[in-house]
């Protein structure tokens, strides 16, 4: 059960809608991003980012690319944790947060 909502949130595009793909002369492909594309709409609520700093499936620059964006945003790195909820480092967190 618990590898339903990734399934759902993947095939869904991540509720982003239709993936549009662009390819430049170098014929590299690049996607757009609609929560950068909109973090205007957001930088408004408060938000707290968890990441784990051994996270190899949402690495932790992606948060901080994140932050770039939206300043506002505040994010509590937990050292030597991954990507579960179930990391005793991340549980810690996400409960605090």
């Amino acid at each position: 059960a618990q590898q339903i909502p990734p399934c759902h949130y993947s095939i869904h595009n991540a509720f982003f809608g239709t993936p549009t793909i662009t390819t430049t002369s170098t014929e590299s492909t690049t996607y757009p991003n609609p929560i950068f594309d909109k973090i205007q709409q957001l930088r408004s609520i408060p938000c707290i980012a968890v990441q784990g700093t051994d996270d190899f499936i949402t690495p932790p620059d992606t948060v901080l690319d994140l932050h770039d964006v939206w300043p506002e945003l505040e994010i509590r790195l937990v050292e030597e944790n991954g990507h579960s909820q179930y990391d005793p480092g991340m549980a810690v967190e996400l409960v605090a947060a």
